[in-house]
């Protein structure tokens, strides 16, 4: 009867340290999940915006120029008005002279000019020169007076036009400065649920690592069998690295990508006890093994997971489907070492 009751007592302590773990995985995977659905609209929206500003900015630009040209033109106009205005005042100013001196006199003008002449022929010389001058200065002083009214009327229609751009003009900048605030709050948004992502996986991790320290005690000898046989290509190294999906810079990756077809065996480094066996963010198609002494490892992207949570395996035993679940550029193999939970280059165990 004590035995019975040792064994149900057993049960019930393996059940209650057992169920938060599961719980515990479900309720950050499902929070992990949240964060990257909004990081994926976010992303959305700031592309949206990206676009819209840049398209924005270019009007802008246009308008700007349009602008400039415009006040360039009124600005040459102007000069060329006061330089027609001086012209005109020059002109002006000899004919009045003149006309003061023929017409004001009276016959005075004409007598000097009758008496000045030696000869008849020379006077009507005289008089001939005198009309032409005078006609002359009329025909000039006219002309000027004409291309000083052409040059206003230009003036008043390039004032006009600018008047029409400056609106616009101030338009676009309202708008672009707007989008220029929403594509702010978009990326402060983005950075804070990296942050929240971070945290969620810090926890993920933890628990992870928790439910190994429960397992039974286990050693490793310090080298793996390779994960995906049969295929040896590495299509992207331990360590930073531009993105292949998301296209960011300087993006540590925790594992090494091995180029493995759809549907190829992917087997157990080493001999342990699964952890986690389920889809991870990310990673898709989850399997982490541990395999003791703090070490741990990460088979990501799988199409198929072929093992649980709790079962032990055996090193080179087949426990996926390798695929290209999760964030992924296509078919391949994520392999993970972690060492007391840190990543470390896979490289150096084979």
């Amino acid at each position: 009867m004590r035995a019975k009751s040792l064994i149900i007592s057993l049960i019930l302590i393996v059940v209650l340290t057992t169920i938060p773990c599961g719980v515990a995985f479900a309720d950050n995977q499902s929070d992990l999940n949240d964060v990257k659905q909004k990081q994926s609209e976010a992303q959305e929206e700031l592309k949206d915006v990206k676009g819209d500003l840049q398209e924005q900015l270019t009007e802008l630009a246009g308008l700007n120029e349009k602008v400039a040209a415009k006040k360039a033109e009124i600005s040459a106009t102007k000069t060329k008005i006061k330089k027609v205005e001086k012209q005109i005042d020059k002109r002006s100013t000899g004919l009045n002279k003149r006309l003061r001196v023929m017409y004001k006199k009276g016959n005075v003008g004409y007598l000097d000019v009758v008496l000045g002449s030696s000869s008849i022929s020379e006077l009507v010389s005289n008089l001939s020169m005198l009309k032409r001058i005078v006609n002359n200065d009329q025909a000039v002083v006219k002309e000027l007076s004409e291309q000083k009214a052409s040059l206003k009327k230009l003036h008043k229609s390039l004032k006009a036009e600018e008047e029409e751009l400056l609106p616009l003009q101030s338009k676009a900048k309202k708008k672009a400065k707007s989008l220029e605030g929403r594509k702010a709050e978009i990326e402060a948004l983005i950075k804070k649920l990296d942050e929240e992502k971070a945290d969620i996986e810090a926890k993920i991790r933890a628990a992870e690592e928790a439910a190994a320290q429960h397992g039974p005690t286990i050693h490793f000898d310090g080298k793996f069998t390779w994960p995906y046989p049969g295929y040896y290509t590495i299509t992207s190294p331990f360590g930073y690295r531009t993105h292949p999906v998301t296209g960011q810079k300087y993006k540590f990756h925790e594992g090494t990508d091995i180029g493995v077809p759809m549907g190829s065996n992917v087997v157990a480094a080493a001999s342990g006890t699964v952890i986690l066996a389920q889809w991870y963010g990310g990673y898709g198609n989850y399997v982490s093994i541990r395999h003791g002494d703090g070490t741990v490892t990460c088979y990501g992207h799988n199409s198929r997971i072929l093992v649980h949570s709790g079962q032990s395996v055996k090193r080179g035993q087949v426990i996926a489907k390798s695929g290209s679940t999760g964030v992924s550029s296509g078919p391949h193999g994520h392999f993970e070492v972690r060492i007391n939970g840190s990543p470390v280059n896979p490289m150096q165990y084979f």
